[in-house]
């Protein structure tokens, strides 16, 4: 009997839920940060949560102003609460509602980076992984590194990629042509002018942005684009103006290190556009270097090989074209997920499991981002943590066969081989 109940337990973390909406919408509040009003970068999302539920929208604006959104209306009768990015302890006190949705960004996540080990980020401490986990916080992940790390930490998450539809007819010829948002300090015009190198004759420098970002650029005299043929912007009237001189070019540098989602650089791939990022979340995992993109080395930008470029660039739009059907097929398992209630067992999974290795609140879990690979100090399969004192091993065979199946099941959703997911 316990056997079977171990066969059921396990079953019932891959098992899809069987209830859906009635009827008549449910009602669900989405509280997400206010500067994707501008950018409109979550409008993907919200409508796809509006074919199913009754979305009520609350714009965070703590960001700016250090005030949090007011909440006071927020009862049982939503079935859940979604929030996007900006979250903290005060937010989740505000909201009475058992079902929260998180959708974590790695540029709002992420801690910092190993100075000698640049491939290896620092994360959010253990701190504010604990209080997710105590209020039995559901996660929505669209960073297979963010993944790893829920799973790893035992965090209730579920993994999804986003694919822009793709363009109908998408042209790879043409001359060799960049279009160079200047967006952060990261990316700047310096590492462009040596990653296009002396191969590439015209440039469309958009130069907006983000906000406390390229305070330089209004006191550069110019911008370092002197021997080429420049066309320069700082806005566009609507998107599709945006998208149109994209369009335009046959090469698109990523405009910032790593990415939430990373919107502008899929767009980009779904025009079949070369796209150039640094070798970070999310852009490497959509990005397989020299097949469907090109990624680089961000402390030590090098100039890069567009021989194949035309190849390269079939390969992206393709890339898009496949994860686009596997998107389709996805939504329909957020929407699971957001409805389906709290496993209170693995609620409890994370709570004190730091703890108990020795850590404090303030260590912060680390991982490669490059390798997936999970570095100390991070728990190890917490979902199914075992105590590690010599005389405890044993477990009995069955027991032991059925959490390596359920820990290789885990491994793979986030394994290398299918986040690439391209051709």
């Amino acid at each position: 009997m316990r056997v079977l109940d171990r066969i059921m337990e396990i079953w019932g973390l891959f098992k899809r839920p069987n209830y859906y909406p009635g009827e008549s919408m449910s009602k669900i509040a989405y509280i997400g940060h206010s500067f994707h009003e501008k950018t409109g970068s979550t409008v993907f999302f919200i409508d796809l949560l509006k074919k199913q539920f009754d979305v009520e929208i609350i714009p965070n604006y703590s960001w700016a102003t250090g005030d949090l959104p007011d909440l006071s209306h927020l009862d049982e009768s939503y079935i859940a609460v979604v929030i996007f990015e900006l979250i903290s302890e005060d937010l989740l006190s505000a909201i009475p509602t058992r079902n929260i949705v998180y959708i974590p960004m790695v540029d709002y996540i992420i801690n910092g980076i190993d100075s000698n080990k640049p491939e290896l980020f620092s994360f959010r401490p253990y701190s504010f992984w604990e209080m997710l986990a105590k209020r039995g916080v559901k996660i929505i992940n669209f960073s297979a590194c963010l993944q790893r790390l829920c799973i790893n930490m035992g965090i209730q998450s579920l993994y999804v990629q986003y694919f822009p539809p793709p363009t109908e007819t998408p042209e790879f010829g043409g001359e060799l042509s960049v279009f160079y948002w200047e967006r952060s300090d990261s990316i700047s015009p310096e590492i462009v002018n040596t990653l296009i190198g002396s191969s590439i004759r015209t440039i469309h420098h958009h130069c907006a942005p983000d906000p406390g970002q390229c305070k330089s650029a209004m006191y550069r005299k110019d911008n370092g684009f002197i021997s080429m043929s420049l066309t320069t912007s700082t806005w566009f009237a609507d998107k599709d103006e945006y998208l149109r001189c994209v369009e335009g070019k046959s090469i698109y540098i990523a405009p910032r290190p790593f990415e939430g989602i990373g919107m502008s650089f899929l767009e980009a791939m779904s025009m079949g556009k070369a796209v150039v990022a640094a070798d970070y979340p999310t852009m490497n995992e959509y990005i397989r270097n020299g097949y469907n993109g090109y990624l680089f080395d961000i402390q030590r930008p090098k100039a890069i090989d567009f021989a194949k470029i035309e190849e390269v660039r079939r390969n992206a739009y393709e890339s898009v074209v496949s994860g686009r059907k596997r998107w389709i097929n996805q939504s329909e398992e957020i929407i699971e997920w957001i409805i389906k209630p709290i496993e209170e067992r693995r609620r409890a999974s994370f709570i004190n499991v730091y703890r108990d290795l020795g850590l404090s609140p303030s260590d912060c879990p680390k991982i490669n981002v490059r390798t997936l690979k999970v570095a100390e100090p991070v728990p190890e399969s917490a979902d199914y943590v075992q105590q590690s004192e010599k005389g405890k091993a044993k477990k009995g065979f069955i027991r032991r066969a059925l959490r390596f199946i359920a820990n290789i099941t885990l491994r793979e959703l986030v394994s290398p081989k299918v986040t690439i997911q391209v051709g």
